[in-house]
């Protein structure tokens, strides 16, 4: 930590792939940056990093599946063609691509976020070091004049929520320890029966593991919460085509079956108000995801026994946004189940008591003894950090308790108009489950996020540049999650930089539907929409469009986490047309017609958005200095700089 500056230009928080994408685009567009990227952790990599990797991990992505469109994934890394990435080659990818942009230089580990506040000049960081000397760690407050949060969702586990004796002698690990207590669960001769909770894909991953060196499991799945999630082989047959299923996600004729607030956005507003404005439109909807379910589960395997069908998802994959995971595993692990090696239970979980008995809630069925319990309950979605002061999070689309009356009525307010847009909109979502995520049913429950674009904080969209001082970038999951990080990454500096026509931007709002005079104050009273400027009932808009996005996903994907934070699947390609229309790009990519778009080159992969930094920086320098006007913009220096290259032009 004694390496760190009083100042910077930028702080990226979170060495993880979107933290390291977004410090080589920003030092690409201005190599003059004073940045530094700040990780708690003690190696990068974020969810790969190398204390995180337990034996047997490996990628949902197949090779090329996961790579940054400048950095190939090469043979090097020992992993075939059509096989899944392993933990390790994931993590030596990473180091491998920060080594090449010189980002390990300027990257200071084993430090912790412990609050970020406001300050006139930008944000004032405050960091502990985890190799500081004596009792406690010590504490350091540096400034910087733009702030990067890329923490991600996966920083902070949720509470394990098990009630259990004090006396309860085997050991329950949360599942981010994983890979530090495996292996002394995995060697301890003792420990034969071991429990795990939890339906999602770290549940999977626990069970194979603990199978396949000779565990006995008991796999405990809630049959109050939302069951276990989909499972497909990387491959399905679906009629004569064998289709790659993450590049099925991100063929836009795929695409299109999705409903998707954004989804005009890719240019083919005429097919998607077929498809879902219409009976008959929704009706091929719902036979494509019932064909794609079915198809899953038969060759998944889970219809061909009885012990399996208790694993089978409560509901159609449509609605399981990003919960739809692969099985990436050597061999099958259904045939742990099929042999009783692994025994699945539907119930609830009562309470864990001494010395060594799971009891179940409401239920017939024995209590079980266990060796060591693992619980893979998700993790939290709201920062792990402080962020002050607290009068601005409602501006920021924090997840926070800490809004006033005022705030909570109006984002009620549009969260009233959005569920009203999204569902004339989309009738199918209006028809939908209505679940809630485990993590907002309780009283003192943080809100959503609620972002512009998922990035930007509403309160700052319409902002002066030199005020557009902070973006979120990770906060959501995606299946193309590579290209998620290099183009939120470049739009992030493009809109910090004031580089981004915002009256053009993409509405997510039906033209009809267009708010005004949808936010009240911080005082409690609304404008009289006869009186609001333009440039307020703008910024109302990027609230409303917040509100708009956050409830398309809770009723979108409530079966995953749709209601916490966005949650993409096949809707990820129109998205980044979104981004790139933002930014004044092209956003078709496989040709110049539609034709060549619905008909050429297969899905989108990392080579279709190869040398998009510098497609951006060569139409918006228009002979002018973008890295000298950046440069002037971060050190407050307004006088001189070149209005033409910052205006929203």
């Amino acid at each position: 930590m004694d390496k760190l500056s009083p100042h910077y230009d930028v702080i990226i928080i979170g060495a993880g792939p979107q933290g390291l994408s977004a410090a080589k685009s920003f030092l690409q567009l201005n190599p003059t940056l004073k940045l530094r990227i700040i990780d708690s952790n003690e190696s990068i990599g974020g969810v790969w990093r190398k204390e995180n990797l337990y034996p047997g991990l490996r990628l949902n992505n197949i090779r090329h599946g996961f790579e940054f469109s400048d950095f190939p994934f090469s043979d090097e890394y020992g992993v075939k063609q059509r096989d899944h990435v392993t933990g390790t080659a994931m993590h030596q990818y990473l180091n491998d691509y920060a080594a090449k942009y010189d980002l390990q230089r300027i990257t200071t580990l084993c430090t912790k976020v412990t609050r970020v506040e406001k300050s006139e000049s930008g944000w004032a960081v405050t960091v502990s070091s985890s190799n500081a000397t004596g009792n406690s760690p010590s504490e350091k407050s540096i400034q910087c004049s733009k702030l990067i949060i890329a923490t991600g969702l996966t920083s902070s586990p949720a509470p394990i929520g098990l009630k259990y004796d004090s006396n309860f002698q085997p050991p329950i690990i949360n599942f981010k320890d994983l890979a530090k207590e495996s292996s002394g669960v995995l060697r301890d001769e003792t420990t034969e029966h071991v429990t795990v909770v939890g339906g999602g894909k770290g549940a999977y991953d626990s069970v194979y593991l603990l199978a396949t060196r000779g565990k006995k499991v008991a796999w405990i799945i809630r049959s109050s919460g939302h069951g276990p999630i989909w499972m497909a082989p990387s491959h399905v047959q679906i009629g004569p085509v064998l289709c790659w299923l993450e590049k099925l996600a991100t063929t836009r004729f795929i695409t299109f079956f999705s409903p998707s607030i954004w989804g005009d956005a890719d240019g083919f507003g005429w097919i998607r108000s077929l498809l879902h404005g219409t009976r008959f439109g929704r009706w091929l909807v719902k036979g494509f995801y019932g064909k794609l379910s079915y198809e899953t589960l038969l060759q998944s395997g889970l219809l061909k026994d009885e012990k399996l069908k208790v694993l089978i998802p409560d509901d159609n994959a449509l609605w399981y946004g990003a919960g739809l995971s692969i099985l990436n595993y050597p061999t099958d692990i259904h045939d742990f189940v099929l042999s009783g090696q692994v025994e699945v239970i539907r119930k609830d979980i009562d309470t864990l008591r001494a010395p060594n008995k799971v009891h179940f809630a409401n239920s017939d069925h024995a209590p079980l003894e266990t060796d060591a319990v693992i619980c893979n309950t998700g993790w939290k979605h709201d920062l792990p950090f402080e962020v002050l002061p607290h009068s601005l999070h409602s501006d920021l689309g924090l997840p926070t308790t800490h809004m006033t009356d005022s705030e909570m009525e109006s984002w009620a307010d549009m969260d009233a108009q959005a569920d009203a847009e999204v569902f004339q909109r989309f009738p199918m979502l209006k028809a939908g489950p209505r679940l809630e995520n485990p993590q907002m049913q309780t009283q003192q429950r943080p809100s959503p996020w609620r972002l512009w674009r998922g990035i930007a904080p509403p309160g700052l969209v319409n902002a002066p540049p030199e005020d557009r001082s902070i973006v979120f970038l990770g906060m959501m999951v995606f299946l193309q999650t590579s290209l998620r990080c290099e183009l939120c990454s470049l739009w992030a500096y493009a809109w910090m930089m004031g580089c981004m026509n915002l009256s053009k931007a993409f509405s997510l709002a039906s033209a009809s539907k267009t708010p005004v005079d949808l936010r009240r104050q911080i005082n409690g009273t609304k404008d009289s929409s006869k009186n609001q400027s333009q440039d307020s009932a703008k910024s109302d808009s990027f609230f409303y469009e917040a509100a708009l996005q956050q409830r398309f996903f809770k009723w979108r994907a409530p079966y995953s986490y749709g209601s916490l934070y966005p949650d993409f699947a096949f809707d990820g390609i129109p998205y980044f047309d979104m981004l790139l229309r933002d930014m004044g790009l092209r956003h078709w990519r496989k040709g110049w017609s539609w034709i060549g778009e619905l008909f050429t080159g297969g899905g989108y992969l990392a080579p279709d958005y190869r040398g998009v930094v510098e497609e951006w920086r060569e139409k918006n320098s228009d002979g002018h200095d973008i890295s000298n006007n950046s440069s002037k913009l971060l050190n407050g220096d307004r006088s001189d700089v070149d209005a033409q290259a910052y205006k929203d032009k």
